[in-house]
């Protein structure tokens, strides 16, 4: 939906209003938090991985719609006209994470951690614009709890609300992950990483979730439809990325221990 038009009929539209406010939130949160040292660093990382998220999902997007896109090649790189996926969103992130940890040498997972409530913020905002934009919608419902929803042919009716739902659910599950990462007694889930490996499990469940509710056409495979097994293989991997990150902090743990006393090591060499 266009919101309003610039000077010489530039269109602004909704979705684009909407992201742009749920980018600024989460990266004024990230750097609110920091230290004042960090908070150029938080910035730069934060605009890198979104750029990174906005290209893996744009070619997750061509990738799926090949047999479109290979006759018209010049709109592959068009993403203002539509045409994004979650999926490539979050492996563009991740690749996007990587880099920037080993070109900056700053801690993967410490960086992943800072930067989870710009993916709160960006996630619920993007999921208020799918509504908006009549995206990854509910099926028709007669029930009291619809809300009117468009679909991709621009037709309003009152709809089981999935992407309401989705936005409500992320900062629910989002401020528990919050709440549970800061609790002292966490253990396991307070460590570096660990957070953002959960925010993937719970990004990968919800998403697992309203696939099941949602009415817009998608490619199916084996009975189910494509992102429902995206999600299915998003939290497979997080999952078990999970004992391997505790099994390395174990190790780091051990070396840190025999680093701080080398004598030990020697009497007993």
């Amino acid at each position: 939906m266009i919101a309003f038009y610039l000077p010489g009929s530039i269109p602004v539209y909704t979705f684009a209003i909407l992201v742009s406010c749920g980018v600024t939130l989460g990266l004024y949160w990230s750097i609110m938090e920091a230290p004042e040292e960090l908070a150029k660093t938080r910035l730069e990382a934060g605009v890198g991985l979104l750029a990174g998220a906005l290209v893996g999902s744009r070619l997750a997007y061509v990738a799926i719609n090949w047999q479109y896109f290979r006759l018209h090649p010049f709109e592959a790189i068009q993403a203002q006209l539509g045409g994004l996926t979650w999926f490539g969103a979050i492996v563009g992130w991740l690749i996007s994470l990587h880099i920037y940890s080993k070109a900056r040498q700053v801690n993967l997972g410490e960086l992943g951690d800072h930067l989870l409530p710009l993916v709160a913020c960006l996630t619920t905002t993007v999921w208020l614009g799918c509504w908006i934009d009549g995206i990854a919608y509910g099926a028709p419902s007669a029930a009291w709890w619809a809300l009117p929803a468009r679909d991709e042919w621009g037709v309003l009716k009152p709809r089981l609300p999935v992407q309401v739902i989705g936005a409500i659910s992320t900062i629910a599950l989002f401020w528990l992950l919050d709440r549970i990462g800061n609790w002292k007694r966490a253990g396991w889930i307070s460590q570096t990483g660990m957070k953002t490996t959960l925010a993937l499990v719970i990004i990968g469940m919800q998403m697992l979730s309203l696939s099941f509710l949602r009415a817009d056409p998608a490619p199916i495979w084996r009975g189910l439809r494509s992102d429902t097994w995206l999600a299915i293989a998003i939290i497979a991997i997080s999952v078990l990325s999970i004992p391997v990150q505790s099994h390395n902090k174990f190790l780091g743990q051990n070396v840190d221990r025999n680093q701080k006393a080398p004598g030990f090591q020697e009497d007993n060499g």
